[in-house]
């Protein structure tokens, strides 16, 4: 369980990595696209067309929706004064062409200006299982960016799907961590106390092992505790009373009074003989099978529900990753169907041409033959 946790946490400090490497990819294409801008606009001054800077741009534009959902548009305005023309030209009765790009419905860039990304690290955080450090997003002029708008999609989603998921829409790592939390509390409250999920006694454990006995008639001693500042826990310092919320799959361990004195662990119920009784080592075994431990019933059929969840998500991730991707080619097909080059028709295009010039060769060559005769011959 420690170490489940701890590599589940690790895979969540690398997401937020991952969001802050996308906040800054981010911000370098609306630069990109910013200063684009300006040159598509100093060269169209004169009406020409600035295609291979327009494809750039085109180019950048499909960048980004990788990362994030975007809006494009290019607008028409009409320029009432000319401060702000880079040519210094009045443009009083001549319309002007603004491109304009967001996401997530926020202006990223308009025209010549470009809005930039941050992140900050989050004051509170979303769930109980967050490591330190994670970053909420805004823009530099200090609004906020709703990480948390369900219209918000692309590579970005999908890392803040991961990190912050817990199970309201995604299944993220608070989610699973969560489900580890609660099996490792239930467990422990069992064998420490007696007491299943809902608080009921369960009578095979007979008030579990902190009323149990060990081999010199002694009583009141934990089971399992939890590891605080790297320091184990026991009966003196809990002061006779353990609080469940704060033992995590991370820091959930034997007791400090076992780990340092196996003699304490109470093997036998108070009515048996000593030293040989182990009557509630039977019951501890026996605890595997309780079918009332868990909501889906045995501690197995717990972690087997956990493994199943885990698959069927990762199956519905595939299928829908398989779904936007036949869906982006789709598109892809179709505009390429108009802006593309089909190789067939340009070879056909190619051998017509072809033809031609040498028919036009041929032409010249007979022309050629024809003055020759006339010309040289004739005249003899």
């Amino acid at each position: 369980f420690n170490t489940t946790a701890q590599h589940l946490k690790k895979y969540q400090r690398d997401l937020n990595f991952e969001i802050k490497t996308k906040v800054e990819e981010i911000n370098v294409i609306a630069r990109k696209i910013q200063d684009l801008n300006q040159q598509i606009y100093k060269y169209e001054m004169d009406g020409s067309k600035a295609n291979d800077l327009r494809d750039e741009r085109a180019k950048l534009v499909d960048q980004l929706s990788k990362i994030v959902n975007v809006e494009v548009e290019e607008i028409e305005v009409n320029p009432e004064v000319k401060n702000g023309n880079l040519s210094g030209v009045d443009y009083r009765d001549k319309s002007e062409k603004h491109f304009r790009v967001k996401i997530n419905g926020q202006i990223l860039v308009d025209h010549f200006n470009a809005t930039e990304l941050r992140v900050v690290p989050r004051e509170t955080p979303n769930n109980p299982e967050d490591v330190e450090g994670l970053y909420d997003i805004q823009w530099a002029n200090g609004l906020k960016f709703d990480i948390t708008d369900p219209n918000l999609s692309g590579e970005l989603k999908g890392y803040i799907d991961m990190r912050d998921g817990n199970g309201t829409i995604y299944k993220g790592i608070p989610y699973y961590l969560n489900r580890l939390n609660e099996f490792v509390r239930t467990f422990a409250r069992a064998v420490n106390e007696g007491l299943d999920r809902n608080g009921d006694p369960i009578p095979e454990l007979g008030g579990g092992h902190l009323n149990a006995i060990n081999s010199e008639g002694e009583k009141g001693y934990y089971f399992f505790t939890y590891v605080e500042n790297g320091e184990v826990k026991g009966k003196e310092d809990l002061g006779g009373t353990l609080d469940y919320s704060k033992i995590t799959a991370e820091n959930f361990s034997l007791s400090k009074d076992i780990l340092e004195d196996p003699g304490n662990i109470a093997a036998a119920f108070d009515d048996e003989s000593l030293p040989s009784g182990n009557g509630f080592m039977e019951a501890f075994k026996a605890l595997r099978n309780y079918t009332h431990l868990f909501r889906e019933g045995t501690a197995d059929s717990y972690m087997n529900s956990i493994i199943s969840e885990l698959g069927i998500n990762a199956k519905q991730a595939n299928m829908m990753e398989a779904t936007q991707t036949n869906i982006t080619m789709a598109v892809e097909n179709q505009r390429m169907s108009v802006s593309g080059v089909d190789i067939n028709e340009e070879m056909t295009h190619m051998i017509q041409f072809q033809q031609l010039y040498n028919a036009a060769a041929k032409m010249i060559s007979v022309m050629d033959q024809i003055l020759d005769v006339t010309i040289n011959r004739m005249g003899v």
